[in-house]
């Protein structure tokens, strides 16, 4: 294995273990901090630093946060878990498109963890063990 994959590798897992120990904003400032790391560290000259790119996940971070201070993604959570409180037996189909409009309306996938206790909630209360069927080999 090449020395370069081994460093990035490890960059990689460093920026997730940051960012998962500072939490919140932390998550997305960590893996702008990674690119970064990966941008100078990899060779890449300074003006090559992908500054879009950090920026966007930035101001997506920042723009989840707001809607989660605000309360929006609350009330989004609430339609959506009355969405699937008022059909339970279709969790299978609902869950994964109620998380997908969530995600589309809110812009950014990390409205899907606020989703999962909600699901699951749903998912236990009409004692459904596997969320997904696959089907038997048999």
């Amino acid at each position: 294995m090449d020395i370069y994959v081994i460093m990035q590798v490890i960059i990689l897992f460093g920026a997730i273990f940051l960012g998962v120990r500072l939490g919140g904003m932390g998550i997305g400032y960590a893996g702008g901090l990674g690119v970064v790391l990966l941008s100078l560290g990899m060779g890449m000259f300074p003006g090559q630093i992908p500054w879009d790119v950090i920026l966007i996940i930035m101001s997506a971070i920042a723009a989840i946060c707001a809607l989660q201070l605000a309360g929006g993604l609350d009330y989004l959570v609430r339609i959506a878990e009355g969405i699937l409180r008022k059909n339970p037996k279709h969790i299978n189909y609902l869950a994964p498109t109620v998380t997908y409009f969530l995600t589309l309306l809110a812009g950014t996938g990390h409205t899907a963890f606020s989703m999962i206790p909600v699901i699951v909630e749903v998912a236990k209360s009409e004692n459904i063990k596997h969320l997904y069927h696959y089907p038997s080999p048999l």
